[in-house]
């Protein structure tokens, strides 16, 4: 994602950004109805449940943190 442009970003406007989409998806996730959770459909063959794809968004979430650490952040630590 080298030519994304990310780099020309201050850490200000990436923590802004951050916010705004971490928001969003705990909206998201909290608009599911209970019923839902167990909801199947399939992506790219592959079989998935609503549940599933919470996880998969909080992992993802987490590499993101992890990256972010490691790049801009290497001295701390969760």
């Amino acid at each position: 994602m080298e030519r994304a442009g990310f780099s020309g970003l201050l850490v200000d406007e990436l923590l802004e950004d951050y916010t705004a989409v971490r928001r969003s998806a705990l909206t998201l996730l909290r608009s599911i109805p209970e019923e839902a959770w167990t909801r199947r459909s399939t992506v790219s063959g592959n079989e998935f449940t609503a549940a599933a794809w919470a996880y998969i968004l909080t992992g993802h979430e987490i590499h993101h943190i992890h990256v972010i650490q490691e790049k801009y952040a290497p001295g701390l630590r969760s």
